[in-house]
């Protein structure tokens, strides 16, 4: 419960990029999220809208998380792999994963191509 938390000096944190909107708008402080990394300008701004309580704003962001999240479902790799090629084609990182995780094929790479348009 968010409330019970509030004014005890606790800080509370989303756990998950879908989460953080909807956690934000009911009080909680931030999140904890790969997907941040990648996308700092989309957090900061849903944050800022979340704090500012513009519900249209924070669903559209949202919207923007689910994509983003459903990148790393949809490719059938790791979710570690998926950011790693997904920094790789933002300039900001070479795609090098250790076992467990694969670099994804060209056909798991089209996938994510088709989400990460949507973005860069």
């Amino acid at each position: 419960n968010i409330m019970a938390v509030r004014g005890t000096g606790t800080t509370l944190l989303c756990g998950g990029e879908y989460l953080v909107g909807p956690g934000l708008l009911y009080g909680a402080d931030g999140n904890i999220s790969g997907a941040t990394n990648l996308f700092p300008r989309l957090f900061v701004d849903l944050y800022d809208n979340a704090k500012a309580k513009n519900v249209a704003a924070v669903q559209e962001a949202s919207e923007k998380i689910a994509l983003i999240h459903g990148m790393t479902s949809q490719a059938g790799v790791g979710w570690l792999s998926v950011f790693k090629y997904a920094a790789e084609k933002m300039g900001l990182m070479q795609p090098f994963s250790c076992k467990p995780y694969a670099v994804p094929d060209e056909n798991q790479k089209r996938q994510i191509d088709r989400i990460l348009e949507q973005f860069i």
